[in-house]
């Protein structure tokens, strides 16, 4: 397949004055989504851009919009120098503020271009497209409001033709578009081809070679002993779980997470009053009908008029591979076999609702790992 996008490396590493080790990864169109707010206009705020730039791509340490503008001036040139030698532009574009968004201006209309004209990798382009709107959620933290941006992109897909609505119909169809929605590579929608293709089994591999390793895991159990959202028996069922991936026991693993994280849904929808406790849901009482109708099971809850409020592929992921026909089976021990799998979407699930709940980014670290996962020797010659 011809190269659209940038060449190797999509990452790199220096020291940087104030800050010390630094690893900068190249922007996925996914981030030039949120960042082309800035290219359009016409007076754009270059120091806001070079902040929403550094916090999406500066890989370590983890820096916030408000870090990055809190950077002494020293540290903030060595991040621009970073950013724009990853992006192979000329030693020039570091010099401002104000240059380094020109330069990356230039470099993503040029990405773009190359990647409508080749015809053989517009579903590649096209699915970072899509994922890229799951960006904003990080932008709304701090930043412009990127609604317009969307709304333009939204009408050049729908102007695209028949193949861009198949492809994005197929991303939409797919309950793991959610896991990797926010992948840092470029061959994630041929990711999700490859399981549609070859099963499930591919996804699940991927995920325990990223995601099941003491340092991760210790990230979630530290996330779940905060106090304030989950109760005592919530965390010590999670905290066992997550021990219980780490051993790779995933009979128990599974059943342990799967209900918890569960829990989590049922706890949101009370607290947003979605569901009260006799479990009737609240959107469903109208003066024809006033009595509510009742939720049977936690799928209730994700039903998209009346039930939580959710992003689409999360929605999805938790109706169609979470909490499916099979997995009430395990749960209650009706059926034997997919513990494994089970398991890995559970701890999926639950770092999206303390990402929900919490503000957390803990699906940006999956996309890191998983990138990582893909991308290594062992992984390619798989």
């Amino acid at each position: 397949m011809t190269e659209v996008f940038d060449s190797t490396p999509r990452q790199t590493s220096g020291d940087v004055l104030g800050l010390g080790p630094c690893t900068v990864r190249r922007p996925t169109l996914a981030v030039e989504r949120v960042l082309a707010v800035f290219y359009e206009s016409d007076k754009p705020d270059e120091g806001a851009y070079v902040e929403a730039l550094l916090s999406h791509t500066t890989l370590s340490p983890r820096l916030s919009y408000d870090d990055v503008a809190a950077l002494a001036p020293e540290a903030r040139m060595g991040l621009r120098e970073l950013i724009g030698s990853v992006c192979e532009l000329s030693p020039t574009s570091a010099s401002s503020d104000s240059a380094l968004l020109t330069a990356m201006g230039e470099r993503q209309h040029l990405l773009i271009h190359r990647a409508q004209a080749t015809a053989g990798d517009f579903s590649r382009w096209l699915s970072e497209v899509v994922g890229g709107l799951r960006e904003r959620a990080h932008a709304a933290a701090r930043g412009p409001d990127t609604a317009a941006i969307v709304e333009r992109w939204t009408r050049r897909l729908a102007e695209a033709g028949e193949r861009a609505q198949a492809v994005l119909d197929f991303k939409e169809q797919q309950p793991l578009g959610f896991v990797v929605a926010e992948v840092h590579l470029e061959e994630s929608f041929e990711l999700l081809l490859a399981v549609a293709e070859h099963g499930d089994e591919l996804m699940v591999a991927t995920l325990e070679s990223a995601l099941v390793t003491p340092e991760f895991v210790e990230l979630v159990r530290t996330a779940v002993e905060q106090p304030g959202l989950l109760d005592a028996s919530q965390q010590e069922e999670l905290g066992t779980g997550l021990e219980l991936v780490l051993q790779r026991r995933w009979a128990a693993a599974c059943r342990l997470l799967m209900g918890a994280t569960e829990g989590m849904v049922w706890d949101a929808a009370r607290r947003e009053q979605v569901v009260n406790s006799s479990q009737q849901m609240l959107k469903t009482a109208h003066p024809r009908r006033p009595q509510p109708r009742r939720a049977s099971s936690v799928n209730g809850l994700l039903d998209e008029q009346c039930g939580l409020n959710l992003e689409d592929d999360l929605r999805l992921f938790l109706h169609a591979q979470l909490w499916d026909g099979r997995a009430h089976d395990l749960r209650h021990g009706r059926v034997r076999g997919g513990e494994r799998a089970y398991a890995l979407w559970s701890l999926i699930a639950l770092c999206a609702l303390l990402d929900r709940e919490r503000g957390a980014r803990f699906m940006h670290e999956v996309a890191d790992r998983i990138d990582a996962a893909v991308a290594s020797p062992a992984a390619s010659s798989a």
